[in-house]
């Protein structure tokens, strides 16, 4: 039995501003260091850039929660990384880049009620890569999800040349967005994440934080 008294196993749907928050959390951490690799033209205009991308990232992806709870075997935070990951890492090989850096995180979801709770959970990996032609392969990318019957629910060209692009896969209801928005770096740079929906973790407390990218 949950902590909410619904069986063990049983996905909560997440408050959306608590969710987003959380989630802007790891978008602002993770984007602050992608435009520390880069040369902003000043530390106010930048910390401005940081913030507004990471809402932006962080509303996109909050959007993409279920709406109704769904039933699911509870999961240990290792196997749902271990389930998550090869989808990451075999969509990455698709894409015409090089990765600079690949994170993993467990965060928290909300409970049914919008409560707090240390048992649900969700996976979050942010990926940063670099390519000759980011526009291209974003394009190549939406193409792809679309020829899949990806439900994409966001592909916008940007005034800068960057692209933004983001979409649920219909078979695990996993998220992905990329964007190659940067102002420094619109046609080289490319960021990604990539989230799980929420699981109860079936054993105690689920770990939350950086995580071991499984070997």
């Amino acid at each position: 039995m949950g902590v909410d008294g619904k069986p063990a196993g049983c996905r909560g749907v997440p408050n959306r501003r608590g969710e987003t928050a959380e989630m802007v959390r790891s978008a602002k951490v993770w984007l602050s260091w992608v435009v520390q690799q880069l040369k902003p033209e000043t530390e106010t205009s930048m910390s401005l850039r940081v913030t507004s991308a990471a809402i932006a990232v962080a509303t996109m992806a909050a959007m993409l929660t279920p709406a109704t709870a769904q039933p699911h075997q509870a999961i240990s935070a290792d196997d749902a990384v271990r389930s998550f990951a090869p989808h990451i890492e075999t969509f990455i090989a698709t894409l015409d880049t090089e990765t600079d850096r690949l994170d993993i995180r467990i965060n928290r979801c909300t409970g049914q009620r919008g409560e707090l709770s240390d048992l649900m959970f969700y996976v979050w990996v942010g990926w940063r890569g670099a390519a000759d032609n980011a526009a291209e392969v974003l394009e190549q990318a939406v193409d792809a999800w679309a020829s899949q019957d990806w439900k994409i629910t966001r592909h916008r060209q940007l005034d800068n040349g960057g692209v933004n692009i983001a979409a649920t896969d219909p078979v695990t209801g996993n998220s992905y967005s990329l964007d190659s928005g940067f102002a420094a770096g619109p046609n080289t740079l490319i960021v990604g994440f990539f989230s799980t929906q929420c699981f109860e973790h079936s054993h105690g407390a689920a770990p939350f934080g950086s995580f071991a990218w499984p070997g």
